[in-house]
């Protein structure tokens, strides 16, 4: 399985002093975007990172480090990550696991989510409530109901996406196209995550909770702080 990374963000909500692709942002001592490569190297049989913002800085940065990776370029980033995720479906085929590329995560969250088997999936925690901007997965039976930045409604379970995903082949198209259809009627704006939503909720896509192992997505300063704090934790129990 390929694992595709949306790693194009300016991480312009981090505060002044960062200037850099937020994919470099070190957390305890190790920048983001090696802290994928180190998790996923063993896991998937090859990575492709969507880079925008200082392409050429991270690739430079990182290419030593990460010698097998695909590069794909996005040179429209800054109008948001549905064009970072069309340049990296581009004669993609095959099964996907998809992850946003700003989330710190202890690696065996994904030894759930790519268990044996040709499935869609979702990485759920089910701990999490909708404070104003978390993507929600309402849950039923086990599966996604529904994928929406809102919160859920008051009689359905469910909890935060954390932005990883597994999608089998037919659901990668059904995608694809959807992005696709998003693009053309102009809507570049925002993300992917609607598109991703309906391509997946038409048919049974399991929920993977994360089952108390740490992770955090990193959009401003304290959830950098709270990134070095479970990177600590992981590192004492190593």
């Amino acid at each position: 399985m390929r694992a595709l990374i949306l790693a194009a963000g300016r991480g312009t909500r981090l505060g002044p002093d960062w200037r850099a692709p937020k994919c470099l942002l070190p957390i305890g001592g190790v920048p983001l975007l090696q802290r994928y490569h180190a998790a996923l190297r063993d896991r998937v049989s090859t990575i492709r990172v969507v880079v925008g913002h200082q392409s050429d800085t991270v690739r430079a940065a990182m290419g030593a480090s990460m010698p097998t990776v695909e590069w794909v370029e996005n040179a429209e980033f800054e109008h948001g990550s549905i064009l970072s995720i069309a340049a990296g479906l581009r004669d993609h085929e095959g099964p996907l696991l998809l992850m946003d590329g700003d989330v710190f995560f202890a690696p065996a969250l994904l030894d759930a989510l790519l268990a044996p088997g040709d499935r869609d999936a979702l990485l759920v925690d089910l701990d999490h409530a909708f404070t104003g901007e978390e993507y929600m997965a309402g849950v039923e039976d086990g599966h996604v109901r529904r994928l929406q930045r809102a919160a859920l409604p008051l009689s359905e379970s469910g909890g935060e996406w954390v932005g990883f995903a597994t999608l089998t082949a037919a659901s990668v198209e059904r995608l694809r196209r959807e992005v696709s259809d998003q693009i053309s009627r102009g809507e570049i704006e925002g993300g992917y995550e609607d598109a991703l939503a309906r391509a997946i909720t038409t048919q049974p896509t399991m929920v993977i909770p994360t089952a108390g192992e740490p992770w955090t997505e990193i959009d401003v300063p304290d959830d950098r702080v709270c990134a070095e704090a479970l990177a600590r934790d992981l590192g004492a129990q190593s």
